[in-house]
């Protein structure tokens, strides 16, 4: 049976996006109380625009009480520890966020690097994402999955025949039509 999953738009997460610096698409699976946000950081983008919009559109997500789920490229490589990935990762950890991928997510003939992450609530999801080379691009596919308590309602069509006595009556009238030839 199919699952629905409804999403909506969040307005209250609107204009945050700066060019190069911090690029958002946002949307909220309803059904399971997630806001997603898909952030896009440019290698030249300012770093601490990133961090200050990072920060506010966690504030803004917590402060309606939903799970959050982080995720995109912010060309940041948490494989190599430095002191931007230090201001990142205390910030995430201040409001109990973690990124869930642990292995490279951009492998070229000369580098790899995890520059693109799924960052959530630490609670929420206890397993790491799964990185996958599907072979179209230099940057591996991240899959994480999401298990909730919440019953999804489905819509079940039931389809029943009605036997009263003037359908009855009707359908042997129909069957004395018939020519059974």
């Amino acid at each position: 049976m199919k699952k629905n999953i409804r999403t909506k738009d969040v307005n209250y997460l609107q204009g945050i996006s700066v060019e190069k610096d911090f690029g958002t698409s946002v949307s909220e699976v309803v059904t399971h109380g997630y806001i997603v946000v898909c952030i896009y950081r440019s290698p030249d983008g300012n770093f601490r625009v990133f961090l200050n919009n990072l920060e506010l559109i966690i504030q803004k997500i917590q402060s309606k009480r939903k799970k959050i789920i982080l995720c995109g490229n912010w060309n940041l490589n948490f494989l190599i520890n430095n002191i931007k990935l230090q201001e990142l990762e205390n910030l995430l950890l201040s409001y109990d966020l973690i990124n869930k991928v642990n292995s490279p997510t951009r492998i070229t003939s000369s580098s790899e690097s995890l520059i693109d992450v799924i960052v959530t609530n630490r609670e929420y999801l206890e397993q790491r994402a799964t990185v996958i080379d599907l072979g179209l691009s230099d940057h591996l596919a991240q899959l994480i999955r999401i298990h909730s308590d919440k019953k999804i309602n489905t819509i079940k069509i039931i389809e029943k025949r009605q036997f009263t006595n003037s359908r009855v009556e009707e359908f042997i009238t129909l069957l004395s039509q018939e020519s059974w030839v």
